[in-house]
């Protein structure tokens, strides 16, 4: 590696670690290796989180109709 390199992480078993406020304080990272040198920027944390929780906890079509409901109706 050298400094500006990319590299690739998983979410492990144990998962992110939230506080009470629900910032991200810990996660259990897997080393993949050096991510492809066409890519041009980092993940963001929300892409990780997003897919974390997708992964693990799918969200339903009834949490989006709902989600969709509440901001329509603010």
């Amino acid at each position: 590696m050298r400094d500006g390199s990319l590299v690739k992480f998983k979410v492990g078993e144990g998962g992110l670690v939230f506080d009470e406020t629900g910032v991200p304080t810990s996660a259990d990272l897997v080393y993949e290796g050096v991510a492809s040198q066409k890519r041009q920027s980092a993940d963001a944390l929300t892409k990780i989180v997003f897919q974390y929780n997708a992964r693990r906890e799918p969200i339903t079509i009834g949490e989006i109709l709902g989600a969709v409901q509440r901001q329509s109706s603010s």
